[in-house]
Parts: structure tokens; C-alpha cells; sequence
């Protein structure tokens, strides 16, 4: 069972060297702004980026997990195939989306996510982005990553070989209970409340350095399961259909009596709209805070109409924004 356990430790661990060089990839080829960039504290981010990318590398290593256990069973050449067959194809995915990434990084300053997936729709629009140059050098590093990549890969790793033969039902179970735990404990970051994210890794107030320490692979597969769980189910159906039905339908009732309140005498009025974003309760004067902070503001609150119980539009400004200006309620788990 030892050998099943290194087996195990030497599949994590190239891993872990495939993100880091990935990681390498993802600075050198936005060399522009890396090289603007203190050396150690961009080198900082392979560090940091150590917690998704053991995150990651435990994810992929559940099956071969399995795998090792029928390496010297009766179909061990299937097995062996298997083995190779996933890692390869793995490998292939990962170094398409990690070049992928740092060509859209150049243009897009943020990593691929499921929202950029959506863009393979129109493929056309999507080679525009870098015209044939970039193209042409985007193949060449897959080329280049995948073959040097995969050719020690089976003399360095994949010695199915050597592994011991089948462990008994005891130390089956050892084997099932250790690595079990420890996969488990590593994709899921830590023995806290919140499982690992991509905050976890960010360490500086430079974007880039943050950014290339988040695992691309990681990140990706994170946006495409959140967005997909998002679509399955209305995330505004917080009360039963036919009870919202009827509140809404109340609404639009004719009333004999006039409720509209006359805030102008103007009867067309020009109207100017002050958007401030990130403003707090705590440097505002006329909800409870500083007075001295904001003395238009409160001059303006006592001219005019304010509400002290307000509903926020949306949790980022590419929502809220466009809630606001289009009088719909924003999107409740992804942008316009």
C-alpha cells in the first residue's frame, strides 16, 4: 500500500508543477505589465496561488485515486489506458484554457470565466480579439507545453508497474479513509465554515499579482458550476408564485383618489441623476453619521424627499447601475 500512497503523492505533485508552469505562462506572456511590477511580489503569487492549485490538483486526483487500486488486477493494461487516457485529455484542457486565459487577459484585464465561455458562440468574434500573430503563438505554446509536458510524463509518473499488487479489503479501506480525507481536505481549502475561493489566494493591492495567483482551471470550472446551479431555479422566488401574483395585480388597481406626491411645479422637469457608489451611513449626516462630511447632502435631504428604508438594486456596480437607469431589477447572480 506504500506504493499506492507515493502513486498518489507524484500524481498531486506534478499537478501542482503543471499550474505552477501555467502560472509562469500567464505572467511571462503579459510581460507588459509584469514588467512593471516589483519581481517579489509578483513571485509572491505562486505562493499564495499554492492553496487553488493543491485545490485543483486533488480535484483531478480523486479518480486516479481509484485507478491505482486495480493497477495490478486482472484488466491492469484497460486501467493503464485509462489512467493515461484522463491525464492526457485533462492536460490537453487545461493547457487550451491557461493559454486561452492569458491571451484574453491581455484585453479583457480579468481571468476567463464562464461569462467569457459564452463568447464561443461567435467564434469569429472571439479570433478577432488578437488577430493571426496571436493565434499563430497561441498554438505554438500549446504545442510546445503539451509535448513537453507529456513525454516524461509516463516514465516519471505513471509507473503502474511498480505499484504493489492488490492491497487486502483492510488496507483497502485504509488507503480509501487516508487519501480520502486528504483530497477532501485539500479541495476543500480548510476545516472552517467556508470552503476555499478565489479570495483566499489574493494577498496584494496590485490586481494583476492577485489575479495571477488564482488557478485558471479552478476559477473556471467554479464559474461555469455556480452559473449553472443560477439557471436551474428562480433566485427572486422568495415567496409562492400565486401570492406574488396577487400582490403585484394589486398594484395596478384604479384608485378614485390620488396618491402621487408633487415634488416640483415645473410640469416637465429636467432631472439630473447623482449616482454615488460606495457611500457608507457612517459619513453621511442626514442618516446618523458625520454631518461634516457631507453638507450637500444633507441640505438636499431637507429640501427634498428621502428614504430612510431602501432595497438595494444589485451587490455590484454593473448591476445596480443598470437597475437604476433601466427601471428593471437586476440580474441577481451575473451582469448585462
Amino acid at each position: 500500500m506504500k506504493k499506492h500512497f507515493e502513486f498518489l503523492v507524484k500524481y498531486l505533485l506534478f499537478w501542482l508543477v503543471i499550474f505552477a508552469a501555467m502560472r509562469f505562462f500567464f505572467i511571462v506572456y503579459n510581460g507588459k505589465i509584469a514588467s512593471t511590477l516589483p519581481y517579489g511580489t509578483l513571485g509572491m503569487s505562486f505562493l499564495y496561488g499554492l492553496r487553488l492549485d493543491l485545490s485543483m490538483a486533488a480535484y483531478i486526483s480523486v479518480i486516479p485515486m481509484f485507478l491505482s487500486l486495480l493497477a495490478q488486477s486482472n484488466a491492469s493494461k484497460v486501467v493503464n489506458k485509462i489512467m493515461l487516457w484522463y491525464t492526457y485529455i485533462l492536460l490537453a484542457l487545461v493547457t487550451i484554457l491557461s493559454l486561452i486565459d492569458a491571451q484574453l487577459y491581455t484585453f479583457w484585464g480579468q481571468k476567463i470565466d464562464a461569462y467569457a465561455s459564452s463568447f464561443a458562440k461567435f467564434p469569429k468574434d472571439m479570433l478577432s480579439f488578437g488577430g493571426a500573430a496571436s493565434i499563430g503563438k497561441l498554438v505554438f505554446f500549446l504545442f510546445l507545453s503539451f509535448f513537453a509536458i507529456t513525454i516524461p510524463f509516463d516514465s516519471l509518473v505513471m509507473k503502474f508497474n511498480k505499484l504493489a499488487s492488490m492491497p487486502k479489503k483492510a488496507t483497502i479501506w485504509v488507503y480509501f479513509a487516508v487519501s480520502g480525507a486528504v483530497l477532501f481536505l485539500f479541495i476543500r481549502g480548510n476545516v472552517g465554515m467556508s470552503p476555499i475561493n478565489q479570495s483566499f489566494v489574493y494577498y496584494s493591492e496590485i490586481p494583476f499579482c492577485n489575479h495571477a495567483a488564482v488557478n485558471t482551471t479552478w476559477n473556471f470550472m467554479a464559474s461555469v458550476l455556480d452559473n449553472s446551479e443560477v439557471e436551474k431555479k428562480n433566485t427572486y422566488q422568495f415567496i409562492p408564485e400565486a401570492e406574488a401574483q396577487k400582490l403585484v395585480a394589486e398594484l395596478f388597481v384604479p384608485s378614485n383618489t390620488s396618491t402621487q406626491i408633487k415634488l416640483t411645479h415645473q410640469p416637465n422637469p429636467n432631472i439630473l441623476f447623482i449616482i454615488l457608489e460606495g457611500w457608507t451611513a457612517d459619513v453621511v449626516g442626514f442618516t446618523g453619521g458625520d454631518s461634516s462630511v457631507t453638507p450637500l447632502l444633507n441640505y438636499w435631504s431637507r429640501q427634498g424627499l428621502t428614504y430612510p428604508n431602501f432595497y438595494a438594486n444589485g451587490n455590484r456596480t454593473d448591476k445596480g447601475l443598470a437597475a437604476i437607469l433601466s427601471a428593471q431589477p437586476a440580474l441577481s447572480r451575473s451582469s448585462i
